[in-house]
Order: structure tokens, then C-alpha cells, then sequence
């Protein structure tokens, strides 16, 4: 009796040790599945009762334990009446097969409601030793975001692949490590290049014309250098030697770099301005046709509305002045468009000419703000003087320029607004001159292009507006030609402000 009393002991304490590590075994099985990324559950029996669910699978469920745990799956989450999960869970329970789903779109409780979500999930039949089916075992991810973000990357590439067919443009992209040149099939047409993935950018030089050749691999290389901002333009022709047609191209392209700030590629899109720039050459040709022999007729009105004038003072009825006055503006607003179709005629053909002179920009401004609140009463205009200082520049033509951009000011901002113009000094040798409106303002889009010539900008609110889009462009020209800069800020509904920066000695800015 004492021997098996003994061996009884022995037996008890190896069968305590391996109740131990058995219950060891399941805490530590617990553990994992409490710190699983994912959610798992585990389902007992046929009716499927919750025996384990960790954090990550309760937050995806929108419950908590007490809700969940040792009550049957089916009467646990009543939100999923209706919907195929606790038919799959029966099937994987009778058949002992596993049922995987991807990206399957479930409707989860949220709050005192419902949500949508997308979720990968995998039901595996759990076995007991004998082989029985003695449960089920739910692994569930919530992936809504990451699809939702795909999803919209996919429609935001199909909506820029839209745009780039409807705008005809050509698209490419070029690796500079490996002088890989590639592109989509517009640009492979363009160039008479193959269907070859793999092409040199030697390829495509080979087919821009000899005399602009070098000014595309000055720009390419440019770019790509370490002073260089990363974006490029330019314009270029080609000649491929498939159709032999001359096409004029716009490129337009940004550097992307890794993280070490290396240029990885350039990539960008083409444009073919062939008959843009032909038609452009056809309307500056009749402009400066008609200005030229406008010019003559339009002298000799004015003199005769002036005689006329001068005959007038010597009558009583102030009428005929008044209509004589607005005749007179009317011929000199006139004269102002056929100057201005002119100089874009001699800026074309190399003919304007910048005559600097030193002279006193607080003078020239004095004489502006004498002339503008003399003649225009419209709006509430505010002159802002930083006092006398020397520039080197040509004296008519920066008048032109702060005329233009007072008139528009004018012409788009309403009646009784306030517009203010000043100037001051940045640094030793520079002078800032500003046009500040509180008018309709000018969208980002219409600022990138404000600029070119016979641009307007696209607002039903100013489609009364008179103009031909040729101010802002000799605006630009004349500041350029002075080697200064010339910029607009601008924001809908809220304003605009335009604001040139020349050198003070006439050198160009650096």
C-alpha cells in the first residue's frame, strides 16, 4: 500500500506538471492570439459559440467582450441578418473546408448604427484528435482604407489618362542612370520611334532638328544638375523619318529624386503647338497690318476732333465739349491698342528697343498718380511713395507698364474699390512696384498663363471686359528686356496683386 501510495504521489505530481504546461500551453496560445495584428476568433460546437476574440477583431466588430463572449455567434452580432457570414461559418462547420474571401464588402456595427467596410477574411474548420470538427476559427483584416485609397489612385490615373487623350498630349519618361527614354504611343508616333520598351534617349535626340539639338540636351542636363529647381520647358522641332512632317513641340517636365536628393527621372508631357504657333504668326501679321495702316486715319480724326474743340470753347453749350472730351478718349484708348499690336510686331521681329535713361522713379510716379486721380473717379485709388530713388531703365516704356496694370486693376475690380500702388526698395539694388486690387481675383490655372500672349482669363463674371490679352504679355516682355521679374498673386473673389522688380542700375537681377 505505501509503495503505491508513493507511486500514486508520483503520478499526481507528473499529471499536476502536465496540467501546468498544458494550461501554460493554451495561456501562452491566448497570449498570441490577444496581440495578433489581425482578428481572430475562435467558435465552439455547432452552435458556434465565441470562446476567444481578441482586441483587433472586437474593434472591427464594434463590441466588447461582455457582448461577445460565451454566447453564440449568430445571436451575439444580430447586424449580420441578411448578410452570407453566419451561412459560410455553418458551411465550414458541416464540410470541413475553409472558406476564403478577398475584399468582401460587409456591413459592421458602428456607434448605434451600421458601417460598410472591406475586409479579407479566412474560416478554418478547428479538428479535435479524433478528427471531429469541434469548432471554427475566424481570421479577419480590415483593409476599407487601403482599398478605398486604391480604388481613388485608380480613378485619379484614369481621369489623368482621360485628360492627356483628350488634350493630345504625348507623355514621357526618362531614367537618367540608365539613359532609358520611354513614352506613350502619341510620343513613339511623334518621333517614328518603335514599340521597343527599352529605347536610349540618343533615339529621340536624333530626331529633334540639328539647330535646336543642343538647347534640348543643355535643358535636360540643366535640370537634372544640382542648382536646378527640377522643372523643365521647353520648345523644340522634330522631324521623324516616318512622315518627314515638322512638328514644333512644348515639353513640360519635373525631375523626381530619392531620398538622398539624386534625380531619379524626368518625367513630363509634350505638346504639339505646330498650328497653335502658326495661327499666332497669321493674327500678329494682320495686327500689325491693320495697326500700321490704322495708324494714319486715326492721327488726322484725332487732329480734327481737336480743332473741333478748340472752335467749341469759343460756344456756351458745354454738350458739344463733352462729347468732343469722350471722342478724344475714345481715339486715344484706340491709339493705345494699335501701339501696343505694334510693339508686339517689333518685339517679334527684334525691333523694340529698350532706351535707358537715370532718371527719378518718384517723379515718373508722382506724374502717374497726378494723371489717374485727375481722370478717373471710379475708384478710390491709394499712391504709396518710399521717396526718391535713381533707376537706370527706359522711363516711357516702365510708364507703359504701370499704366497697363493700373488699367487692369480698374477693369476687374468693381466700382468705388480701393487700389493701391506702391514702390520700395529690396536691398541696395533693386526696386519692387506693386498694383494691389480687391477685384474678382484670377484663378491658379489662369495664373500660370496670364502671361502669354492673347491669353484671358476664362470667367463668365469678365467676358464683358474689353482687351485682347496682349497687355500682360508686352507687361512681361518689358520687364524681361530690363532684367527684371514680373509676377501676379492672386486669389477668387478676394484680389489680385501684380508687382515688377527691376534692377536699380540696369543690370540684370541675379
Amino acid at each position: 500500500m505505501a509503495a503505491t501510495l508513493e507511486e500514486l504521489t508520483c503520478t499526481n505530481e507528473e499529471l499536476s506538471n502536465s496540467i501546468k504546461q498544458l494550461a501554460d500551453s493554451r495561456e501562452y496560445i491566448r497570449m498570441i492570439i490577444e496581440q495578433a495584428p489581425v482578428g481572430i476568433a475562435m467558435l465552439k460546437g455547432s452552435e458556434h459559440i465565441v470562446e476567444i476574440a481578441n482586441p483587433a477583431i472586437l474593434t472591427i466588430w464594434g463590441r466588447t467582450e461582455s457582448e461577445i463572449i460565451g454566447y453564440p455567434h449568430e445571436k451575439a452580432r444580430p447586424e449580420l441578418k441578411g448578410q452570407p457570414v453566419n451561412k459560410w461559418i455553418k458551411e465550414v462547420y458541416q464540410s470541413g473546408k475553409p472558406k476564403i474571401n478577398t475584399e468582401f464588402t460587409v456591413k459592421l456595427r458602428h456607434n448605434d448604427g451600421l458601417r460598410e467596410a472591406i475586409v479579407n477574411s479566412i474560416y478554418q474548420p478547428i479538428f479535435s484528435d479524433d478528427g471531429d470538427i469541434s469548432g471554427v476559427l475566424v481570421i479577419l483584416e480590415e483593409i476599407t482604407q487601403q482599398v478605398l485609397e486604391r480604388r481613388k489612385n485608380e480613378n485619379d490615373q484614369q481621369m489623368l489618362a482621360l485628360a492627356i487623350d483628350a488634350g493630345e498630349l504625348a507623355t514621357f519618361y526618362y531614367q537618367p542612370a540608365t539613359n532609358l527614354f520611354s513614352g506613350n504611343s502619341l510620343l513613339r508616333n511623334w518621333f517614328g520611334l518603335s514599340s521597343d520598351e527599352n529605347l536610349d534617349l540618343s533615339l529621340a535626340l536624333a530626331v529633334i532638328l540639328p539647330e535646336d539639338r543642343d538647347r534640348v540636351i543643355d535643358a535636360i542636363t540643366h535640370s537634372l544638375s544640382n542648382n536646378s529647381d527640377g522643372h523643365y520647358f521647353i520648345e523644340y522641332r522634330i522631324k521623324n523619318n516616318v512622315d518627314k512632317k515638322i512638328r514644333l513641340l512644348q515639353a513640360n517636365g519635373r525631375v523626381f529624386y530619392d531620398r538622398k536628393g539624386n534625380p531619379l527621372s524626368l518625367n513630363g508631357t509634350l505638346r504639339d503647338i505646330t498650328e497653335q504657333k502658326k495661327e499666332e504668326q497669321r493674327k500678329d501679321d494682320f495686327m500689325g497690318m491693320v495697326s500700321h495702316e490704322l495708324k494714319t486715319p486715326l492721327t488726322s480724326l484725332k487732329a480734327y476732333l481737336q480743332m473741333l474743340q478748340r472752335i467749341g470753347l469759343k460756344t456756351e453749350s458745354p454738350m458739344p465739349q463733352n462729347m468732343l472730351e469722350k471722342s478724344l478718349k475714345q481715339v486715344d484708348y484706340m491709339n493705345g491698342m494699335i501701339n501696343g499690336f505694334l510693339n508686339v510686331s517689333r518685339l517679334d521681329s527684334g525691333q523694340m528697343h529698350i532706351d535707358k535713361t537715370a532718371f527719378d522713379f518718384q517723379v515718373l510716379f508722382s506724374e502717374i498718380e497726378d494723371e489717374v486721380l485727375s481722370t478717373i473717379s471710379t475708384h478710390n485709388f491709394v499712391f504709396k511713395h518710399s521717396g526718391p530713388i535713381e533707376i537706370l531703365a527706359d522711363r516711357e516704356k516702365i510708364s507703359q507698364v504701370l499704366h497697363n496694370l493700373i488699367g487692369n486693376a480698374i477693369k476687374y475690380s468693381p466700382l468705388k474699390m480701393s487700389i493701391i500702388i506702391e514702390y520700395i526698395t529690396v536691398g541696395n539694388n533693386s526696386l519692387k512696384v506693386s498694383v494691389h486690387d480687391y477685384g474678382i481675383g484670377i484663378s491658379n490655372d489662369d495664373q500660370q498663363r496670364i502671361f502669354e500672349r492673347y491669353y484671358r482669363v476664362k470667367d463668365i463674371n469678365s467676358k464683358s471686359i474689353a482687351g485682347f490679352g496682349i497687355g500682360l504679355y508686352l507687361c512681361k516682355e518689358i520687364i524681361e528686356l530690363h532684367g527684371g521679374t514680373i509676377e501676379v498673386n492672386s486669389s477668387q473673389n478676394e484680389g489680385t496683386i501684380f508687382s515688377f522688380v527691376l534692377p536699380i542700375k540696369g543690370d540684370k537681377l541675379s
